[in-house]
């Protein structure tokens, strides 16, 4: 049986709210159906590949879901901070620029939750990173992916998609990097500094799933699906 790190990363969205700027993540606004998201996750990525044993990672920027999430996940190692504490680190990365603060605020989860799973000394065959606000409602069906050869990222025009990312661990491990690239000379801009990354400093292909996003495609963002369109999808769980 292969074995799998599931690995979340980030912040959970709240309603109404787009986390770009410095401070914008703790208003007091409720959170979107980060429950709903572990289900679709349960039935669409673990239920529907069998063979495949999953040990799952958290890393987030939300510690007052520390025991909500850790409850439906069950995570190996988790990890829940204060982005507000990395705020300068984050800002330098981000070149500056106050829109481009949530891209390397996500990279730099991303890189911490990779850390977890090289920590554990575990081998792992697949490595998939996954947002913990994206409510999925296809199957992703890990024998279709070809993780040593590339790296995979949800179907989004021209391979520049965030959603998740499935990967070798070995690939995982210099994925990882990309925060770094941000000062050295991969300046962190929304679709294009991954893609950018994963090409011309990995020199790895960047190939785009079957998982394309629209409230009626595959997955998208619980913030931007209606209230209809969420509950006819969470019914189907």
């Amino acid at each position: 049986m292969k074995r799998v790190a599931f690995c979340l990363r980030g912040a959970v969205a709240k309603e109404g709210c787009v986390f770009h700027k410095p401070g914008a993540l703790y208003d007091d606004r409720p959170y979107v159906d980060f429950r709903a998201v572990a289900a679709s996750v349960k039935k669409h990525i673990f239920a529907c590949n069998p063979t495949y044993e999953f040990d799952v990672f958290i890393h987030c920027w939300n510690a007052d879901l520390r025991d909500a999430l850790n409850g439906l996940y069950a995570p190996v190692a988790h990890v829940y901070e204060d982005n507000d504490a990395y705020r300068a680190e984050i800002a330098a990365h981000s070149g500056g620029n106050p829109d481009d603060f949530t891209h390397a605020s996500h990279a730099l989860s991303l890189k911490k939750v990779i850390e977890l799973v090289e920590g554990t000394g575990a081998r792992y065959d697949v490595v998939v990173l996954y947002r913990p606000d994206v409510l999925l409602y296809k199957d992703m069906d890990l024998a279709t992916y070809d993780v040593d050869a590339c790296v995979y990222v949800n179907a989004h025009p021209e391979g520049n998609g965030d959603f998740h990312f499935v990967m070798s661990m070995a690939n995982a491990s210099a994925f990882k990097g990309l925060y770094a690239s941000a000062t050295d000379g991969n300046p962190c801009r929304v679709h294009y500094w991954i893609k950018n990354y994963v090409e011309n400093y990995l020199h790895l292909p960047l190939r785009m799933d079957a998982l394309a996003p629209g409230p009626h495609a595959a997955q998208e963002v619980m913030r931007k699906l209606s209230p209809r369109r969420r509950r006819e999808i969470i019914a189907t769980f």
